[in-house]
C-alpha cells in the first residue's frame, strides 16, 4: 500500500456520493435503471394493410418507409441507454409485423429497419432490443385480414441502462426464424424444424422422377418417350386421363402455373373418369405437381390403378405423369412459386445398368419470366449400380422451372442396356411476400 493511500483522509459519505454539488454521473445503480419517456405507453388501431407509427401520434402510411404525410419525423433518443424493452399485447385475430427502426440522426427519413418480427393475434409479445444507434422508432404493419379488418396493439417501451442483452430459448420451443438468436445451434437441426412445422412459413418439398425404360434419345425423367423442354409456356386448356378404366371418381390435386393467378401457383382438384379426357377449369402454362388426395376420396379408392397423365388440350404434348400406384407425380419437374425463392438442396440418384456407358442425367433451369434455359447440373457417374447423393444448393427465383432429362449410349447393345433410373430432388421454399422476411 502506498503512503498516500495509507495517509489519505476519509471523506464524508456526502462527498463520496455522486450527488455532491448536484452531480449525477456516479449516482447509485438502484435509481433510474429503467426509465420511461413521455408517451411511452400507446394504443394503435391498425386498419387494413396500413403501417402505423405509435410514437409519431399514430401516423399511418400505405407503404412501409413512406413518411411524406407525417406531421413529425422525430425519433426516440436512446443514446444514454443500452436496451430498449418492448411490451406489447395484440388484440384481434390477425398477424402484425413489428419493425424496429434505427437512425444516427433524429429523423425517421434517415432510419432503416434492423429487426422485424411477425406476431400472432390475441397474444402478448415481449422483447429486448439492443441500442445500436442514437435514435429508435417503432412501426406496426397489419399483414393479413384484408382492408375491412383492424387490429389493436397496446404496449409500452422502457429504456434501460444496465440490462444485459441475451436471447434465451429452450430446445422444445416452437422456432420462429424472425426471433433474435445465437448463430451456433445445438440439439436440433434446421431441416428437422422445417419438416415438423416449427417454422410455419418455410416449406420443404420434393419431386420424384422415374424411368423404367430409357431410350437412345433424350427424354424427361418419366415413363414416356418424349422430351418436354418447357419452351412452350402458353396458357392453354388442359385435360387429364388415366390409362385404366378403374380410375373412376379418383380425386387428384394438381398444382401449376397459370396466367389467371399471379400471386401463387394455382391448385385445382379434379375427379378422374377412367380413360376419358377430363378438362380443367384452369388454364395452365406448366405443371409443378400432381398428387392423389388421400383421405378426401369419395370413391373409397386411394391410389391410381393406371398411369395418370396431363396433356395440353387437342395435342399429344404431355405436361405431367403419375406412374401406376405412385399416388404422386413421377415427372422430375418443379416450379418455384410466386412470392417465394427456393433452394434445390440435394439430388438422390438411383439407377442400374449392365455396361459402363450408362445413362446420363442433366438438370435444366428455365427462367419462367423470360424463357431462358440453362444446364445447372449433369451426373456422369459410371457404375453398374448408381446410388449417388449430390448436394446442389442452387437458388431459384419465382416461377423458375427445373426439370430433368436422361439419355443413354447403352441402347442397342444386347442385354447391356439401362434397366431403371430414379431421381429425387429435395427443395426448400422461402417466402418473400410482405408478411415475411427473407
Amino acid at each position: 500500500m502506498s503512503k498516500f493511500v495509507a495517509n489519505a483522509p476519509k471523506l464524508p459519505k456526502a462527498l463520496q456520493s455522486g450527488l455532491f454539488l448536484g452531480g449525477t454521473l456516479n449516482k447509485p445503480n438502484i435509481d433510474n435503471l429503467v426509465g420511461g419517456f413521455a408517451g411511452s405507453t400507446f394504443t394503435s388501431n391498425i386498419i387494413g394493410s396500413q403501417t402505423m407509427y405509435p410514437f409519431l401520434n399514430n401516423d399511418v402510411s400505405t407503404s412501409e418507409g413512406d413518411y411524406t404525410s407525417f406531421a413529425s419525423n422525430a425519433m426516440i433518443n436512446t443514446d444514454n441507454f443500452n436496451i430498449i424493452k418492448m411490451d406489447l399485447a395484440s388484440v384481434g385475430d390477425h398477424k402484425v409485423k413489428v419493425s424496429a427502426l434505427y437512425s444516427h440522426t433524429n429523423d425517421i427519413r434517415d432510419s432503416y429497419v434492423k429487426y422485424s418480427t411477425i406476431i400472432e393475434g390475441n397474444q402478448p409479445f415481449y422483447r429486448n432490443y439492443p441500442v445500436e444507434n442514437n435514435f429508435f422508432q417503432l412501426a406496426l404493419t397489419k399483414v393479413e385480414g384484408g382492408d375491412a379488418t383492424h387490429q389493436v396493439i397496446k404496449g409500452n417501451i422502457n429504456l434501460s441502462k444496465f440490462t444485459e442483452f441475451n436471447t434465451p430459448s429452450q430446445l422444445s420451443d416452437t422456432i420462429n426464424r424472425f426471433n433474435m438468436s445465437l448463430i451456433n445451434r445445438q440439439g436440433n437441426e434446421y431441416i428437422d424444424d422445417v419438416l415438423i412445422g416449427r417454422l410455419d412459413d418455410v416449406k420443404k418439398t420434393s419431386r420424384l422422377g422415374i424411368c423404367d425404360s430409357i431410350s437412345a434419345l433424350k427424354q424427361n425423367v418419366w415413363n414416356f418417350n418424349g422430351n418436354e423442354d418447357f419452351s412452350n409456356l402458353t396458357n392453354t386448356a388442359c385435360v387429364i386421363r388415366s390409362s385404366s378404366v378403374a380410375d373412376i371418381g379418383l380425386k387428384v390435386r394438381v398444382k401449376g402455373w397459370s396466367a389467371d393467378v399471379s400471386t401463387q401457383l394455382e391448385e385445382e382438384i379434379i375427379e378422374l373418369d377412367g380413360t376419358s379426357n377430363i378438362g380443367f377449369i384452369t388454364e395452365f402454362k406448366a405443371i409443378s405437381d400432381m398428387r392423389i388426395l388421400g383421405a378426401d376420396q369419395t370413391a373409397g379408392v386411394y391410389t391410381n390403378t393406371g398411369e395418370v397423365e396431363i396433356y395440353r388440350f387437342g395435342t399429344n404434348e404431355l405436361l405431367s405423369q403419375m406412374e401406376k400406384g405412385y399416388g404422386r407425380q413421377s415427372s422430375l419437374q418443379y416450379i418455384c412459386p410466386p412470392s417465394y425463392k427456393s433452394v434445390i438442396k440435394q439430388l438422390q440418384i438411383n439407377g442400374r445398368t449392365g455396361y459402363n456407358l450408362e445413362s446420363k442425367l442433366s438438370l435444366y433451369r428455365v427462367e419462367g419470366l423470360y424463357g431462358n434455359k440453362e444446364l445447372i447440373f449433369q451426373n456422369n457417374m459410371f457404375d453398374s449400380e448408381i446410388n449417388n447423393e449430390v448436394n446442389l444448393d442452387i437458388g431459384l427465383n419465382p416461377l423458375d422451372i427445373v426439370y430433368g432429362v436422361i439419355d443413354s449410349s447403352n441402347i442397342g447393345i444386347p442385354d447391356m442396356g439401362d434397366s431403371q433410373y430414379s431421381v429425387r430432388m429435395n427443395i426448400i421454399e422461402y417466402p418473400t411476400k410482405t408478411n415475411s422476411i427473407l
